[in-house]
C-alpha cells in the first residue's frame, strides 16, 4: 500500500503536489485610457514575481469613445488591437509560459464591451475576462500583498483614482467617492477660480481639509484597527507618488503630509513645477513625468491624502508604484488556479464581426465557462485541459491527465447542538479549537504545502467563531472552499454575507422520516424541514450569485434506513451530489451503538442500487463503504493535527503548526493509491453525466420528456 507519507517525499512523487514551481507570465491590463502589459518570472508557491522582464503602457482612450456615444467604435478597436500586437511582438523574446488579460471600467459601461474583449481574444487566442469593481479591489489587494511581506491578516490596500478611491483587506472593502479630480474640483470653488486654485494661504488649506473630513464616509471598524499596515498602490500619477516625489519617500505619515503641504502654501504653479522637478532630479527610482499642467493638481491631491489618513487613523504608510493590475494579475490565485472539472474557455458571440460602415463592433455576448469567474489557465499542475495560447509565443506544453487536488478536511470545531448516535468526531479528547491567527497560519500551511480545497466541518463547523473570517482568508489565498453543516445555523443572512466566498455546501440528512432522525440523535423531530429550508436558501441565493454554490447531501445509512427511497427529495431539491456513507465503526466514538445500526455490504448495495435510475441531471452520487472511507481522506481535528482512520481508531499527528505538514503527515499515513483511483472514478463518472445531459439535451426538440443522469463515483 503507498501512502502520502515518506514513500510519497522519498521518491519524488513530492514535486507532484508540494513543491515550488517558477514560470514566466504574461498579463494584459485593457483599461479605459490604456493598455498594460507586462512578462515576469513568478514564483508559484510563494505568489510573489520574482523578476519583471517586460513592462509597457500604451495609450488608448477608449472612454473618448463613450463620451461621444454609448459604443467602442472600429477606429478605437484597431488602436487597442495595434497596441496589444506591439506589446506581443515585443515582449515574444521571453520564454512566456501563459498569457491573459482583464478588461476594466469602459467595457462594463459599453454596449458592445464584452464582444470588444471577445474579439480581441478570439483574435489573439488568449483568455480575456471582463471584470467587475469588486474583482478589482482584489487586484488592489492582491497587488499590495504581492509587492510587500505584510501578512494578510494586518494587510489594508489602498488604491485612489481620479473619482474614487478604496481600501481593501481580506474582510472586506471601503469605497469613497472622493478623488483626486472631485478634490480638484473643490480646492477651485474653494479658491473661486476655474483654473488652478493655486497659490494657497495657510487658511484655506484648513478650510479645505475641514471640508473633506466632512465629506469622506466613516470608515468601518476594520479599517481603524491598529494592527493594520497600509500599502498605498497607484500609477506615477497618484495621490501617493505626489507625495512620495516631493516627500522624498516612499513611506510616510499624516505629520510627513501635512508638512509637505505646509512648504507649498503661497506658491503659485510655476514654484511647484519647479519644486516637484528639484525633488524629482535627488529621487529618481521609479519613473515619473514631472509637467507644468500638473502643478494644479499637487495640493488637491496631498490633501486628500492627508484627510483620509487623519479620517482613517492610518499612522504609516507605505507606496508601490503599480502598472495597472498588471502585478495582481500575475499572481491572482483565482486568475491562475487551474479547475477540477477541466473547463475550457469558449466565447460564444452571436454577431463579433464589425459593422460594414466602420463604425462600430454589433452586439455580441462574452461567456467563460469556469467554476469561478477568474480560472484562466491550468498551467501549474498536472492537469489535463486544453486552454488558448497566443500564437505568438505560447508552447505547446503537453499537460498530464493526474490528479493533483488534495482536498483537507479540517474539522474546526469540537462542539455541536445535535447528539448523533453514530457519530465518529466527538474529539472528546481534543481540549480546544484553534484559536483565528492559528487557523490562519495552518489555512497558510496547508496553501503552501499545495492543496487545492479546504473543506470545514465539525462538530458543527457554523457553531465556530471564526468559521467567517476563515471562508474569506481561504478565497483570499487561492483555496477552494466547501462547508458540512447540519444547516440549523444557516440562516438567510449569514448565507448572504458567506455565500460569496463558499464553493459547495453540504447538508447532512440521514432519514426522511423524523421519528427516524430525532431517535439517531439527528435534530429534535423536523430536520427534514431544516434542510429542505436550507436546499431552498442556497437555490435562493444562487439565483442572482455571480458564481453559484454547488449543493451537496451527505447521509450515513444504517439499519434504520437502508429501505428508504430518496429519488423524489433529491430531484426536488436540487442536489447536485450526493454522499452516502455506510455507517462506519470507530473504537472509542460510536462502539457502543453500533452493532444496532450496523448494516450489510449486501444491503448498503441495495441502497445504493434503488438510486441508480435517478434523473436528476447531473447529480453525481459517491456511495462510501468502510474500506473506501479508511485512510483516503486528509483529516485535521480542531487542534490542528492531522489524524486517521487506522483498524477502526483514530491515530493523531503532532501539532501541524509545530511540525509542518509533511512531518505530521508522515506520521499518520494516507492512502494516495485509494485516493487516485476514487479521484478518477469521478472523473468518469462526471463525463458520463455530461454525456448524457448532451445527448438529452440534442434530443429535447424531438422529446419534450425530461432527461438527465446519476452518475456513480466513489469520491470528490
Amino acid at each position: 500500500m503507498k501512502y502520502l507519507s515518506t514513500h510519497l517525499f522519498n521518491k519524488g512523487l513530492h514535486q507532484r503536489y508540494f513543491s515550488s514551481k517558477t514560470i514566466i507570465r504574461r498579463v494584459f491590463d485593457i483599461g479605459s485610457g490604456s493598455i498594460k502589459c507586462q512578462v515576469a518570472t513568478v514564483d508559484l508557491k510563494k505568489r510573489k514575481v520574482i523578476s519583471l522582464l517586460y513592462n509597457d503602457s500604451r495609450q488608448v482612450l477608449f472612454l473618448s469613445d463613450l463620451k461621444k456615444s454609448s459604443r467602442i467604435t472600429w477606429t478605437k478597436f484597431q488602436e487597442g488591437q495595434k497596441a496589444i500586437s506591439d506589446q506581443l511582438i515585443e515582449s515574444s523574446q521571453f520564454d512566456v509560459h501563459s498569457t491573459a488579460g482583464i478588461g476594466t471600467e469602459v467595457f462594463r459601461k459599453a454596449e458592445n464591451g464584452a464582444s470588444t474583449l471577445a474579439k480581441y481574444s478570439q483574435y489573439f487566442d488568449f483568455p480575456i475576462h471582463l471584470v467587475s469593481p469588486q474583482e478589482e479591489a482584489r487586484f488592489g489587494f492582491e497587488s499590495a500583498r504581492c509587492l510587500s511581506n505584510v501578512p494578510y491578516p494586518r494587510l489594508v490596500s489602498w488604491d485612489c483614482g481620479a473619482g474614487s478611491f478604496q481600501m481593501s483587506s481580506w474582510k472586506g472593502s471601503h469605497f469613497d467617492s472622493q478623488g483626486s479630480g472631485t478634490v480638484y474640483k473643490t480646492a477651485q470653488a474653494l479658491q473661486n477660480s476655474s483654473s488652478s486654485p493655486n497659490p494657497f494661504l495657510g487658511n484655506s488649506l484648513d478650510e479645505m481639509l475641514n471640508i473633506l473630513h466632512h465629506n469622506l464616509k466613516t470608515p468601518p471598524q476594520w479599517i481603524l484597527n491598529k494592527e493594520n499596515i497600509f500599502i498605498g498602490i497607484g500609477t506615477s500619477q497618484s495621490i501617493f507618488n505626489q507625495q512620495r516625489i516631493l516627500g522624498m519617500s516612499d513611506t510616510f505619515t499624516p505629520e510627513d503630509v501635512h508638512k509637505t503641504m505646509n512648504e507649498l502654501v503661497g506658491m503659485s504653479d510655476t514654484e511647484i513645477f519647479h519644486l516637484e522637478q528639484m525633488r524629482f532630479a535627488e529621487e529618481i527610482r521609479n519613473p515619473h513625468t514631472v509637467k507644468m499642467e500638473n502643478a494644479q493638481y499637487v495640493i488637491p491631491k496631498l490633501a486628500l491624502l492627508l484627510a483620509a489618513m487623519r479620517k482613517c487613523s492610518i499612522e504609516r504608510l507605505k507606496f508601490y508604484q503599480t502598472n495597472g493590475n498588471c502585478t495582481a494579475l500575475l499572481t491572482d490565485p483565482q486568475l491562475w488556479t487551474p479547475r477540477l472539472t477541466g473547463e475550457t474557455f469558449t466565447f460564444s458571440a452571436r454577431h463579433t464581426d464589425f459593422s460594414k460602415d466602420g463604425h462600430s463592433i454589433v452586439d455580441g455576448s462574452c461567456s467563460i465557462n469556469s467554476a469561478q469567474p477568474l480560472n484562466f489557465i491550468a498551467e501549474e499542475l498536472d492537469l489535463k485541459q486544453q486552454v488558448p495560447r497566443d500564437r505568438s509565443a505560447y508552447k505547446d506544453d503537453a499537460l498530464s491527465a493526474k490528479s493533483n487536488f488534495l482536498t483537507v478536511n479540517w474539522h474546526l470545531e469540537k462542539t455541536c447542538n445535535y447528539k448523533c448516535k453514530f457519530c465518529f468526531a466527538h474529539f472528546e479528547q481534543t481540549k480546544r479549537n484553534l484559536d483565528l491567527h492559528e487557523g490562519f497560519h495552518l489555512l497558510d500551511a496547508f496553501r503552501e504545502a499545495g492543496f487545492y480545497k479546504v473543506n470545514f466541518a465539525g462538530g458543527e463547523p457554523l457553531l465556530n467563531a471564526y468559521l467567517d473570517e476563515y471562508l474569506k482568508y481561504s478565497k483570499m489565498i487561492g483555496l477552494k472552499t466547501s462547508i458540512i453543516t447540519n444547516a440549523t445555523k444557516l440562516t438567510q443572512t449569514w448565507l448572504d454575507n458567506n455565500g460569496p466566498f463558499i464553493d459547495q455546501i453540504g447538508i447532512s440528512c440521514d432519514s426522511l422520516d423524523d421519528a427516524v432522525n430525532k431517535w439517531l440523535g439527528r435534530g429534535f423531530g423536523n430536520h427534514v424541514e431544516i434542510t429542505t429550508r436550507a436546499f431552498q436558501r442556497v437555490r435562493e441565493f444562487n439565483k442572482t450569485a455571480a458564481i453559484p454554490i454547488k449543493i451537496k447531501l451527505n447521509t450515513v445509512v444504517t439499519s434504520k434506513t437502508y429501505m428508504e427511497d430518496w429519488n423524489m427529495f433529491l430531484e426536488s431539491n436540487g442536489v447536485t451530489r450526493w454522499k452516502a456513507f455506510k455507517v462506519l465503526k470507530i473504537k472509542g466514538e460510536n462502539d457502543h451503538i453500533y452493532d444496532e445500526l450496523a448494516i450489510t455490504d449486501e444491503q448498503f448495495q441495495q441502497f445504493v442500487d434503488r438510486h441508480r435510475s435517478l434523473k436528476v441531471g447531473g447529480l453525481v452520487m459517491a456511495p462510501e463503504d468502510n474500506d473506501d472511507m479508511t485512510e483516503s481522506y486528509v483529516m485535521v481535528s480542531p487542534d490542528g493535527r492531522f489524524y486517521q482512520n487506522k483498524n477502526s481508531s483514530y491515530k493523531f499527528s503532532e501539532p501541524i503548526l509545530q511540525v509542518g505538514v509533511k512531518d505530521a503527515l508522515d506520521e499518520v499515513g494516507f492512502d494516495l493509491a485509494k485516493f487516485e483511483q476514487e479521484e478518477a472514478n469521478i472523473r468518469f463518472s462526471i463525463d458520463r453525466v455530461n454525456e448524457q445531459i448532451g445527448a438529452t439535451c440534442a434530443g429535447a426538440a424531438k422529446s419534450p420528456k425530461k432527461g438527465g443522469a446519476l452518475g456513480i463515483a466513489t469520491k470528490w
